[in-house]
C-alpha cells in the first residue's frame, strides 16, 4: 500500500501542510513536501476505475460559511524545486469541481465513479525529492476553509522512497 496524503478537517498527515488560496488566481491550498531522506513519487496511472491515466483526488471543498467552493473551481497540481524560478503545473487542471459537489468521497471512491475525479500529469510521473515541494492548487472565487474541507490522494497513486 502506498503513502497516505491528506488533509481532512483541519489535521495532516506527514508530509503535508495547508494553505489558503488567493481568490480569483490558481494558488496552492496543500503543500507536499518529503523529510530529509525521504522521496515522494505520485504515479499517474492507477489501476483504479476504467480510465488508465491520472490518480484520484477525492475531495470535499468548503469554504468558511461551510459552503462548497463553486462549482467553477480550478483544480491543478503544482510542483517547485530550487533551482525554479516558480512553481511549475504539472497536470491538465480540471475545469470545475461537479464530480467533487455531486458525489460525498465514499461515492468518489465507488470504482464506478472514480475516474470522475482522476487528475492527470503531464508526464508519467512526479518525483518529489527531500528538497522539492508539491501543490494542489485551486482558482476559486472563494476562500478554502481546511476546518470544513477534506481532501486525500489516493494511497496506490504514492510511493515513499528513501533518497541516498
Amino acid at each position: 500500500m502506498g503513502e497516505s496524503l491528506y488533509a481532512a478537517e483541519g489535521t495532516t498527515s506527514d508530509y503535508v501542510t495547508t494553505d489558503t488560496n488567493v481568490t480569483g488566481q490558481l494558488t496552492p491550498v496543500l503543500e507536499i513536501q518529503p523529510d530529509d531522506g525521504v522521496g515522494l513519487i505520485i504515479k499517474n496511472a492507477v489501476d483504479v476505475g476504467q480510465k488508465r491515466s491520472g490518480f484520484p483526488i477525492y475531495a470535499d471543498l468548503r469554504d468558511s460559511g461551510d459552503n462548497p467552493l463553486p462549482l467553477d473551481t480550478q483544480v491543478a497540481i503544482g510542483y517547485e524545486s530550487p533551482t525554479d524560478d516558480s512553481l511549475q503545473v504539472v497536470s491538465i487542471p480540471l475545469s470545475n469541481i461537479s464530480s467533487f459537489r455531486k458525489k460525498t468521497i465514499q461515492e468518489q471512491q465507488n470504482r464506478e465513479n472514480v475516474d470522475s475525479v482522476k487528475v492527470e500529469l503531464k508526464s508519467g510521473r512526479l518525483e518529489i525529492r527531500d528538497i522539492d515541494k508539491a501543490y494542489l492548487l485551486l482558482d476559486s472565487s472563494a476562500q478554502i476553509d481546511h476546518a470544513n474541507s477534506e481532501v486525500y490522494i489516493e494511497p496506490d497513486a504514492v510511493e515513499e522512497v528513501d533518497i541516498e
